[in-house]
């Protein structure tokens, strides 16, 4: 793959990520999909399909969602695909937007988890955080 086609692939993912973000933010009405945060977008090499990553913000203590939240998070996505795919179809204007698959991304809240664990480790120590 040519350089221009990575940084039009790069572009696109991110202009996936963002669009996403707004509708799930503003559009979408369900409230298991209204915590969620789209980390990511990975495109494929022929720009066909799109991996969108997703994580749910959890607020306070770190807490790994269960799996039922996350099952109840992949239906609701599963039933809101073709509202999202369309509404994503009409603001980016392009000719063409790859088919999108979603996946649970665990790696936000494992680093949330690590960065309070170091944050008490320094409390404890009485040290400043680097």
């Amino acid at each position: 793959m040519s350089v221009l086609s990575n940084k039009r692939k790069d572009r696109l993912s991110e202009a996936i990520r963002k669009e996403l973000s707004l509708i799930l933010y503003r559009e979408v009405h369900n409230p298991d999909l209204k915590s969620l945060t789209v980390t990511g977008v990975e495109i494929d090499p022929e720009m066909r399909t799109a991996k969108v990553k997703v994580c749910r913000m959890m607020t306070g203590e770190f807490r790994e969602p269960s799996l039922s939240e996350r099952r109840a998070v992949e239906k609701a996505l599963s039933r809101a695909r073709g509202f999202i795919f369309e509404r994503l179809r009409k603001s980016l204007s392009l000719r063409f937007i790859p088919e999108l698959s979603f996946q649970y991304d665990p790696s936000v809240p494992e680093a949330s988890y690590v960065w309070a664990k170091m944050n008490d480790w320094v409390r404890k120590e009485n040290k400043p955080c680097p």
